[in-house]
């Protein structure tokens, strides 16, 4: 390091205050300096408390879900917490997971259907910050809405992380398809919407009331669906799929539903044989079935009673006091 040279203005300067007189010493106050002395050490002492007393570190990891909330129809936010992963890949992997299991706010749903395998994997390309999602060919059999609140909740949940830009889906490892027939690209939060909304040049929504069984009773879930065809139908088939909430289903999951046929006020509900060998077990399950069935269709008003068939015959059985061959009424 060069010696700095000798600035001749400064040093001039310098040297005019040191022809002044010398200023007399100052007065010490040793009140002033024990004052001084104790507040620094108080500063000091506030300053080092926390190390001493703060609770240990959490190290848990905050993330964001998200979730349907079935009255508003829209997706809302759910945070929780879960251990730290190790590396980006097996974060996204427990983000999923978490979100596959569902919410734990009651009021809040699932937007996948219980039971079924709808993702099957993620990758994420650090290239480019996108991340892939496979889905199954289960997907495929949602309705357009579910289709949409299902997709947007993985992009509006993986996208919370910086480190991903945005979200390309397959399924059965051929890409994501628009209507249109194009491939539809990546979804981003930017053109993701809490509240996804169909065209009704395409689709036809409805608001359907089910009913599924929770602590010993029938309870109401309110969903909207795409009814392509007629909507006993779909409200069948929907009770098949099982409740998105924590109410428990009523009908077996591989039940084949073969038509709905409503006349003069009462619907014709044909299942195919295996109704049954599987759905009526001799339990009082089977009354909660049965009642889940004409409950939910009995919402409709052109439907006031209820006939279940299987294999388009009679069922000449009698399940408790319920006489199956004959309409029934709903029973609150």
């Amino acid at each position: 390091m060069k010696k700095p040279k000798k600035n001749t203005a400064i040093t001039n300067i310098l040297g005019k205050y040191n022809e002044q007189p010398a200023l007399p010493p100052p007065t010490v106050n040793r009140k002033f300096i024990k004052l001084f002395g104790f507040f620094i050490l108080l500063l000091l002492a506030l300053y080092l408390l926390p190390v001493f007393v703060s609770p240990p570190d959490d190290d848990s990891l905050r993330i964001t879900l998200y979730f349907l909330s079935p009255g508003a129809n829209t997706l809302m936010a759910e945070h929780r917490n879960i251990t730290p992963p190790a590396s980006s890949g097996e974060l996204i992997s427990e983000t999923i997971t978490e979100l596959v299991r569902g919410p734990e706010t009651a009021t809040l749903a699932r937007v996948f259907p219980r039971d079924e395998i709808i993702v099957l994997s993620a990758h994420f390309d650090d290239n480019v910050n996108i991340c892939a999602v496979d889905l199954s060919a289960r997907y495929n059999e949602l309705s357009l809405t579910e289709q949409l609140y299902c997709k947007n909740a993985i992009v509006l949940t993986l996208t919370e992380f910086e480190f991903i830009n945005g979200v390309v889906f397959s399924v059965e490892n051929n890409e994501l398809m628009s209507a249109r027939g194009a491939p539809a690209g990546i979804f981003t939060s930017k053109n993701t919407r809490l509240n996804p909304e169909l065209s009704p040049l395409r689709t036809n929504m409805r608001s359907i009331t089910l009913y599924f069984l929770k602590d010993g009773e029938l309870v109401q879930e309110t969903r909207t669906v795409e009814v392509p065809g007629d909507i006993e139908h779909a409200i069948v088939e929907q009770l098949i799929q099982g409740p998105r909430t924590d109410a428990l289903p009523t009908l077996n999951p591989d039940l084949k539903l073969k038509s709905t046929n409503t006349t003069d006020g009462i619907c014709y509900v044909d299942f195919g044989p295996e109704f049954l060998r599987t759905q009526l077990t001799g339990t009082e399950s089977d009354i909660f079935a049965i009642y889940s069935i004409i409950n939910s269709l009995t919402e409709l008003n052109a439907v006031g009673k209820v006939q279940i068939l299987s294999d388009s015959v009679t069922i000449n059985e009698t399940i408790g006091n319920i006489d199956l061959s004959i309409p029934l009424s709903r029973e609150e």
